[in-house]
């Protein structure tokens, strides 16, 4: 009777740490959600994971102001503060940018079902090209000049309206806002028009386009954001091209 109960015992004993091993198994595997902090760039898309039913955060250090999802049919969105919130409402992989006082921020939204999301991102702005000095200095209060240059173009039933040029000093970067307008096509796929920068018949080098939205139906607007950062400050070309047909213009080197 004893050596039933002592092996009864045992048993149970192996059955309790059976399951207590599956259970450290088990654990990690459903417990994915993730916090961590992003850097972002002017060349620099983060990736964003997302989970079916689960909300994800975007904490910024400044305010955003407005978010451009490129399939807004699949993403609920709320603005609370700084923080922007993200809820899925299908499977889906799509672009987003948000706009922010100083910087424009870009994402690749990526939902899934497998488990693995972010629950909370710390969203910093880190620029790609950063300078170190060999003697300590005052830090730089940032400076952004505004140069108007209203420059209006036309090219296969697209308006172009160059409005500006900014300048930030503090991260040695031109900003160039330009809207465009759909004056008679149907469905105008906004990618579709190339945009170059060129000096001497050469394409300028660490240039970053964003575009407010996708698509523009007839007599619809958008605005288009280029950054570039220039090597020298000399005049350039500007160039629009679509179907094999282009406009341009000369940025001169007073505008920059």
């Amino acid at each position: 009777m004893s050596m039933a109960l002592l092996n009864i015992k045992e048993i149970s004993i192996k059955l309790i740490f059976t399951i207590w091993v599956l259970l450290l198994l088990i654990i990690p595997l459903t417990a994915q959600a993730k916090v961590r902090t992003v850097y972002v760039n002017d060349k620099k898309m983060e990736k964003i994971f997302l989970n079916m039913g689960k909300s994800t955060i975007l904490r910024f250090r400044e305010k955003p102001k407005k978010v451009v999802i490129g399939n807004q049919n699949y993403f609920q969105v709320e603005f609370i503060d700084s923080d922007i919130t993200i809820q899925p409402q299908g499977i889906a992989t799509t672009n987003m940018f948000a706009y922010c006082e100083n910087n424009t921020y870009g994402f690749i939204l990526n939902v899934s079902n497998s488990g693995k999301y972010d629950d909370l991102i710390n969203v910093r702005w880190r620029p790609k090209t950063s300078f170190h000095f060999s003697q300590k200095r005052k830090p730089q209060k940032r400076i952004v000049t505004n140069k108007k240059i209203s420059k209006d173009l036309k090219l296969e039933g697209i308006k172009i309206k160059i409005d500006k040029i900014s300048y930030d000093e503090k991260r040695n970067f031109h900003i160039i806002d330009t809207f465009i307008e759909n004056l008679d096509i149907k469905a105008f796929i906004i990618k579709n028009l190339r945009i170059a920068l060129t000096r001497k018949k050469k394409d300028l080098e660490k240039k970053f386009i964003v575009f407010e939205k996708e698509v523009l139906k007839t007599k619809e607007k958008a605005k288009i954001r280029v950054f570039v950062r220039l090597k020298i400050k000399k005049g350039f070309t500007l160039k629009f091209s679509l179907n094999d047909k282009n406009v341009s213009t000369i940025i001169s080197r007073r505008k920059l």
